[in-house]
């Protein structure tokens, strides 16, 4: 029965999915001592696309990307190539990291995906970029916000630096996410004499264009032909809306050298919750008062492809120690 009720709700899942494929695309550009390259981010919603079966138990979905820059109306580089998920039992994301050398100059990126499983649906993204990269001044790569920062061993193509990098997509921080984590480059460094300061920051964006800085920090840095950043900020207490991150740096007399900045949205609904509010909540006029013990734990399983590695070891937790009370509780805040 329980393996019945996995392969219902993993059929349901793949077939309604497949109505409007969804996914994250973006893009960073470095500097590089004999060509400049651009790095295509992808990050295929699973749930948008169809899995079809390799085995009995298995699920395998395929998306069609075809990457396209164009300059004065002319295609100057293309790839075309087949992405492949992770065969699994469930649905799940994946994503895709591309490279590209690009002499300076602007372009319009076209990437275009498109599941193979389901005619019709596809989705295409555009975007216009941008390489001015020189050696006559001080310069920074684009900022790229990350979901996933832990060592790595080249040749992972989401390995640099000895980390490998997983880029955060839509830009976009859940409520869980108690951590920002940026990765950031900078150039010719070695045209200033003297140790210089990099300043990063959250700034709140309002929607009058205004905005206000809600978190800050600094790093002293030595020049060098390229200084590396890789930081973290805590973002457990940021409250949910529109925000942007900044990356300065500024030499000894503070004279500001290059800018950087990216956008970014934060989910943070309890923030300014009193902690006893969703404790004391009146559960048993709540959905979650009218199951049985059985039925709360049958619906907290299936919860179990949906959430984090975290919440799973804390569900199994409950689950073992048949804690009625908390086991609605988890219920209950998960779909509130």
């Amino acid at each position: 029965m329980r393996s019945l009720f996995w392969l219902v709700c993993f059929l349901l899942g793949a077939s309604t999915s497949a109505q409007a494929l969804n996914a994250s695309v973006s893009y960073s550009t470095f500097k590089a001592p004999n060509l400049n390259f651009v790095e295509i981010y992808l990050n295929v919603v699973g749930s948008s696309v169809s899995f079809v079966p390799v085995d009995s138990t298995q699920y395998q979905a395929s998306v069609k990307v075809i990457i396209l820059f164009r300059q004065n109306g002319e295609v100057v580089k293309f790839d075309n190539y087949l992405l492949n998920s992770p065969v699994t039992t469930h649905l799940l994301d994946f994503i895709d990291l591309k490279r590209y050398g690009l002499e300076n100059g602007v372009y319009e990126l076209e990437v275009s995906v498109e599941d193979i499983h389901e005619e019709g649906n596809a989705k295409t993204y555009r975007a216009e970029l941008l390489i001015d990269y020189g050696d006559d001044r001080v310069q920074q790569s684009d900022i790229q916000l990350l979901a996933d920062i832990r060592p790595g061993e080249a040749p992972d193509p989401f390995v640099k630096n000895g980390f490998h990098l997983e880029g955060l997509p839509f830009n976009f921080y859940r409520q869980e996410a108690g951590k920002l984590s940026f990765y950031n480059e900078i150039y010719n460094t070695t045209l200033i004499a003297d140790d210089f300061l990099v300043s990063y920051s959250i700034e709140r964006v309002f929607g009058n264009g205004n905005t206000e800085k809600v978190l800050i920090g600094h790093k002293r840095r030595s020049p060098q032909p390229v200084v590396v950043l890789l930081i973290q900020m805590d973002i457990t207490q940021l409250e949910s809306g529109n925000y942007q991150l900044v990356v300065e740096v500024r030499d000894r007399h503070k004279e500001l050298l290059s800018k950087k900045a990216v956008p970014f949205q934060r989910s943070n609904p309890y923030l300014n919750m009193q902690e006893e509010t969703l404790a004391n909540a009146p559960l048993e006029e709540e959905f979650v008062g009218k199951l049985t013990l059985d039925e709360l734990r049958y619906s907290l399983k299936a919860l179990t492809p949906l959430i984090s590695a975290t919440d799973g070891e804390l569900l199994n937790l409950l689950i073992k120690n048949n804690d009625e009370q908390a086991l609605k509780m988890f219920l209950f805040s998960y779909w509130t």
